[in-house]
């Protein structure tokens, strides 16, 4: 990450949390026009969609409200999420 987009990210974005793969997701300070502050990932290595877990990714597309916990699962037979 270069230094001009660490700074923009510190002084617009708050950190929420950090998935098993390492990537890091933020929320604006600021709500867009629908009334909603943006969420974004910063992705730990290549930026690949499929290393974003299931929940992270209803997180980001305004699914849930609530910021998922770590290892989470709701059932004893879900496998930990793997990258393509």
């Amino acid at each position: 990450m270069s230094l001009i987009n660490k700074i923009y990210i510190k002084l617009f974005y708050q950190e929420v949390g950090q998935d098993q793969f390492g990537n890091i997701y933020y929320v604006s300070n600021r709500k867009n026009t629908l009334g909603k502050n943006r969420r974004f990932v910063y992705y730990n290595g290549i930026d690949d969609g499929s290393k974003i877990p299931p929940l992270w990714h209803a997180w980001l597309h305004y699914m849930m409200d609530e910021v998922p916990a770590k290892d989470q699962k709701f059932y004893p037979w879900q496998k930990d999420h793997q990258p393509n």
